[in-house]
């Protein structure tokens, strides 16, 4: 849910700007990104349950070996698929109905924070890994952080800097590197 309340609070905040254009360019924007999450817990649930296999079969390093392959290739994926949706932005943004200046600054804050989403992959994935070892508090604790950051950034950026909706973007890829950290660095240190 913290994921998702990333999107919600910058849907939030941009709204009040009384930009009717900006706000529905974030609207367009987040059913992207659900999309784009949608196929990162995907991975992540697949990565779980091969690691959740090996941890109850007690085989530590196997499960060590599964967790670096499915970050591998999280991240090979996550940057394709990455690069693949950033290069159709217009197109996309088109098809979900999105036109004039407001599909451009929907595709202006995508374009922002999708070369970020292997980053919240990463994340998902790592947050994963922990519940496959039962550290569910940890992996918790990876998207609430970044939600955390991402609902102290939005104003700073949004209102203090007068950054607008790229400020809102930019809050958005510091929340998917914060995830991402958070999940890695109990991996590396516990498991």
């Amino acid at each position: 849910m913290a994921i998702f309340a990333v999107d919600l609070m910058n849907m939030v905040f941009i709204s009040w700007l009384k930009d009717e254009e900006i706000t529905a360019a974030v609207g367009y924007a987040g059913a992207v990104l659900f999309f784009t999450t949608a196929f990162g817990i995907g991975l992540s649930i697949a990565v779980s349950a091969h690691v959740a296999r090996a941890v109850g079969m007690r085989d530590l390093a196997l499960a060590r070996d599964k967790a670096t392959s499915g970050l591998i290739l999280g991240i090979g994926i996550g940057v394709v698929f990455s690069v693949v949706v950033w290069a159709a932005l217009p197109q996309i943004t088109g098809l979900l109905g999105a036109k004039g200046r407001t599909a451009e600054l929907a595709v202006h804050f995508l374009r922002i924070v999708v070369p970020a989403q292997p980053f919240l992959m990463i994340g998902m994935i790592g947050g994963a890994i922990l519940r496959s070892h039962g550290d569910a508090r940890r992996a918790m604790m990876a998207t609430v952080w970044g939600a955390v950051v991402n609902a102290a950034l939005d104003p700073v950026f949004i209102f203090t800097f007068d950054w607008g909706l790229t400020g809102a973007a930019w809050a958005s890829v510091a929340s998917r590197v914060v995830i991402a950290g958070m999940a890695l660095v109990p991996i590396w240190r516990h498991y």
